[in-house]
C-alpha cells in the first residue's frame, strides 16, 4: 500500500513503479488459485508497464519487468491451458534484453534474464548467466535476494540441488 500511495503521489518516479511491481510479482505466489495469482499479476504488469513509461532509459526498471512478464507467463502456464504464455516470455525477453542494453552486465537484469532463459529451457546459457550474476553480487545489497533465488532455481532446474539448496538460503538470509 505504501508503494501504492507514493507511486500516486509521483506517477512520473519510474523506480516506485518497478518496487510496487516486484512486491507484486512476489507476493503473487501467496494466492491460493491460479486466477488470484493471474489477477495480482496483470496487476503487476500494469505497475511495471507504467514503470516504464515513465523510465524508459533505467535498467532497474527494465530488469523488474522482465521478472514481472516471466511470472506472468508462469502464472498463464499454471492456468487452464498456456493462454498468453509465449506473449509475456516473449516480453520478459525484450525487457531483459532493453535492460542490459542500457546497463551492460547489470547482475540484476542478467539473472532474470537467466530465470526467463529457464522458463525457455535454455538450461546451459541460464546456468552461465545466473553464475555471472552471483558472482557479481553484493551480498549487503537487498536484490542481491533476486540473484541468489534465481541462482538457486537455475541450479534447481540443472538438477543441483545442493547448490540450489546454498543459494536458496543465501536469498532467504539476505530477504
Amino acid at each position: 500500500r505504501a508503494y501504492q500511495q507514493a507511486a500516486a503521489l509521483e506517477p512520473g518516479n519510474g523506480r516506485l513503479w518497478a518496487e510496487l511491481a516486484r512486491i507484486q510479482t512476489y507476493s503473487s505466489a501467496l494466492m491460493t488459485t491460479a486466477e488470484e495469482r493471474r489477477a495480482a499479476m496483470a496487476e503487476a504488469r500494469e505497475a511495471i508497464d507504467r514503470g516504464a513509461e515513465a523510465a524508459p532509459d533505467e535498467s532497474f526498471v527494465f530488469a523488474i519487468r522482465a521478472l514481472v512478464y516471466d511470472w506472468s507467463a508462469s502464472a498463464e502456464e499454471s492456468s487452464q491451458g498456456s493462454g498468453r504464455r509465449g506473449e509475456f516470455l516473449t516480453a520478459a525477453l525484450a525487457a531483459s534484453a532493453r535492460a542490459l542494453t542500457i546497463a551492460p552486465g547489470d547482475p540484476l537484469a542478467t539473472a532474470f534474464k537467466a530465470e526467463v532463459d529457464i522458463d525457455q529451457q535454455n538450461f546451459v546459457l541460464a546456468l552461465d548467466e545466473a553464475e555471472y550474476a552471483a558472482g557479481l553480487a553484493n551480498p549487503e545489497d537487498p536484490y542481491s535476494m533476486d540473484i541468489f533465488r534465481v541462482y538457486g532455481t537455475v541450479l534447481e532446474n540443472n538438477g543441483q540441488y545442493s547448490a540450489a539448496i546454498q543459494q536458496y538460503r543465501s536469498a532467504a538470509e539476505i530477504s
